[in-house]
């Protein structure tokens, strides 16, 4: 079998790489948590709990800032159209329904 194929679990050409799937068992932070964290959106403790998993974990690290970078991304994208007035003809159907 040609080394880019072998994967753990039989996945074959999986995305995913040996350093992810051991990174997912070793890891208590989920990528929700995670997310929530890069959108301040978690409660004091949770908080602390994640940022003490950052100082130990270099590739929670590289996850939270892909994170951050794709809201970046995203904020920029619909920039113009979260600022656009919404036409009244659709606003007119959104009330209706």
């Amino acid at each position: 079998m040609p080394r880019a194929n072998r994967r753990p679990g039989g996945l074959g050409a999986s995305q995913f790489s040996w350093r992810q799937i051991r990174f997912q068992h070793m890891n208590p932070i989920s990528d929700e948590m995670l997310m929530a964290f890069a959108d301040g959106e978690l409660q004091p403790h949770e908080r602390r709990v994640v940022r003490e998993a950052l100082k130990k974990n270099p590739l929670l690290i590289e996850r939270l800032e892909c994170f951050i970078l794709s809201n970046t991304r995203i904020a920029r994208a619909f920039r113009d159209v979260s600022a656009a007035a919404i036409p009244q003809k659709l606003l007119r159907l959104i009330l209706a329904s």
